[in-house]
């Protein structure tokens, strides 16, 4: 979903200056998120937070959920699944979540942004499937974390090989602070698939989070040595290094991303760690 979807809805439900909603969706860029221009109508003073999300979530979000829920629902009758002896709660997510684009490490006063799952760039087996997990995903950003979570978890029953509706609800989950549940997912979707490095890395957040540095320095270990390295793998397996007492190797990689780093913060952060250690 784009932007222009969040548009057609206001300007069917809600009682504001049609010219000027139109004139600010005009100006934004293409790839503007449903989020970003939420908050520009709210910055603009065109609508209240309230008023856009009362009529998106009554108008768009609460049908359109509905609508695959019951697809999902008549797919899953079809679809053969172990059901537990044992009662395990399945939801988790409450309506006072919100999500965090931020995991903030206590520990040297560290903030990594949280890695999106690149829905562009994952494979689907069915329409319904892409569509459910699209409208998760975007029902996360705009901090629908319930209903977020529940259409993944039904979604998963009738394409239980889903790779991208896993990858999003361990993403949300960890994004929620659920760290336990975070770990399951990621965990699952390496045993039964394969390790991509947006897994491994969001494995390794979930183990740090959590204070399993070693765990974590295994991971980080693993996603160096793939062809493709990103800069900030070398400062975070660092910091787990630094937690765990291994000073030595903690300094060589921050010294690494302060070669081939690019982001400032995390720059002068590399720079800070190195004089301490």
């Amino acid at each position: 979903m784009d932007a222009s979807t969040l548009l057609h809805t206001l300007l069917k439900h809600t009682p504001t200056n049609s010219a000027a909603l139109q004139a600010l969706y005009d100006k934004l860029p293409p790839d503007t998120t449903i989020a970003d221009f939420r908050n520009k109508i709210v910055e603009d003073k065109l609508l209240t937070y309230q008023q856009v999300m009362n009529a998106f979530h009554t108008h768009f979000l609460i049908p359109k959920s509905q609508l695959l829920l019951s697809r999902l629902e008549e797919r899953r009758k079809n679809t053969t699944t172990y059901q537990p002896m044992s009662h395990q709660q399945k939801f988790h997510i409450d309506e006072s979540v919100k999500l965090a684009t931020m995991l903030h490490f206590t520990e040297g006063n560290l903030e990594i942004r949280i890695p999106e799952p690149d829905l562009k760039r994952m494979k689907f087996s069915h329409s319904d499937e892409t569509q459910a997990v699209m409208l998760a995903a975007e029902m996360a950003k705009m901090d629908e974390l319930t209903e977020s979570e529940i259409i993944l978890l039904e979604t998963i029953t009738p394409f239980p090989e889903s790779i991208a509706a896993k990858q999003v609800l361990c993403w949300v989950y960890l994004s929620s602070k659920l760290y336990s549940q975070a770990e399951h997912w990621a965990n699952r979707i390496i045993i039964e698939h394969y390790e991509s490095p947006l897994t491994v890395m969001l494995l390794a957040l979930i183990e740090q989070a959590q204070d399993k540095h070693l765990l974590a320095i295994s991971h980080y270990q693993k996603l160096l040595r793939l062809d493709h390295v990103v800069p900030i793998w070398y400062l975070l397996l660092a910091y787990s290094q630094q937690q765990s007492f291994c000073p030595r190797e903690a300094k060589e990689n921050y010294k690494i991303y302060y070669a081939i780093g690019k982001e400032k913060i995390y720059l002068d952060y590399a720079e800070h760690q190195i004089k301490e250690l």
